[in-house]
């Protein structure tokens, strides 16, 4: 017996509900922008959304060009990121297939960044391409105010290369989150990946396996968007370079100086740094760790939701309390 008529239903009925919850929305253009680090340059995300009928057409005219780093993104990572943030807003509880997609189209212009084509290098496009997801949820949250999330703090990737104690080549990969965006009634999680999620190696594995040791996780307080619900916080790592031989590191942090926005009267998250010791250097992009050395990496906040003033007083002790929120960083409110 075959499956092909099962499997056409499931598409059927997914096209169906996608259709359903388009119609629901009301027609019109929808239009939002970002910029984005992108090592010593800048550029600038630009999204249009064209809602007709049972229809969406998404476009990114407008968006700057590719850059000379590997941070480019090419067009179905594009596509795939957009068609994820609307399945989100639309038909989040069905399961994910082709006729979830049928009446999403989606464009961007060939040689931005977010339609990289070959030899334009594109191995680390997750530093450009989870942009994506918050510039759709930006765009349409006049319209779904109660399905949208603010702006995450987004992941953070960095690789090492060099020598074990013994001499012998070592390579490794590290991975910390921010803090999540805010939601209508849910505040955001903190150190919780968006736009996408991340794998990651417990402690106890990384340190022996790569001869860095790690001295510190922590909450950064204040660091998540002040709102009505508060954006997720951050962390505070701090990674030793224990090898006993200098260790390059290759950074793609981002949102250094584009805080994660939030929505709807929230606060922006924290930006994120990155130390060498005391000094602070640039977080994307590569750096020699002395042996020794010490790297810290403070996480970016998600931005908040609704105006900081609506929040309730039991809230901000809790905040308090679980180390979310310094007691400096939250005015006092009575019942």
């Amino acid at each position: 017996h075959s499956l092909e008529p099962l499997a056409n239903a499931i598409i059927e009925q997914s096209d169906k509900a996608v259709r359903q919850a388009l119609r629901a929305l009301p027609d019109a253009q929808y239009e939002a922008q970002t910029q984005v680090e992108a090592l010593e340059e800048t550029r600038l995300l630009c999204c249009q959304i064209d809602k007709h009928g049972d229809r969406l057409d998404i476009r990114f005219d407008g968006t700057e060009g590719c850059v000379r780093a590997g941070i480019n993104v090419p067009f179905p990572y594009t596509r795939a990121m957009a068609l994820y943030a609307v399945k989100c807003l639309t038909t989040p509880a069905i399961p994910n297939n082709d006729g979830a997609t049928f009446r999403i189209s989606v464009d961007a212009p060939e040689g931005s960044i977010l339609n990289a084509k070959p030899p334009v290098a594109s191995a680390g496009r997750h530093t450009i391409g989870h942009f994506i997801v918050p510039l759709i949820m930006e765009a349409l949250a006049p319209i779904m105010p109660d399905r949208v999330c603010a702006a995450s703090g987004l992941m953070d990737i960095l690789t090492f290369q060099g020598r074990h104690p013994d001499g012998s080549g070592m390579s490794a990969t590290y991975s910390a989150a921010g803090g999540f965006g805010a939601l209508d009634g849910l505040d955001g999680r903190q150190t919780m990946p968006g736009s996408s999620n991340m794998g990651y190696m417990p402690v106890e594995l990384f340190e022996p396996r790569s001869n860095i040791m790690i001295q510190s996780k922590a909450l950064r307080p204040d660091s998540g968007g002040a709102g009505q619900f508060r954006g997720g916080a951050g962390q505070t790592v701090i990674l030793r370079n224990d090898t006993g031989h200098d260790l390059t590191v290759f950074q793609m942090g981002n949102r250094t100086r584009f805080a994660a926005q939030g929505l709807f009267g929230g606060g922006p998250g924290a930006l994120r740094s990155h130390w060498i010791n005391d000094t602070q250097v640039p977080a994307q992009g590569s750096h020699v760790l002395r042996p020794g050395d010490a790297l810290r990496l403070e996480q970016a906040g998600g931005g908040g939701y609704g105006k900081a003033d609506q929040r309730s007083a039991p809230a901000m002790r809790d905040d308090v309390a679980a180390g979310f929120v310094s007691a400096a960083g939250h005015p006092t409110k009575s019942e």
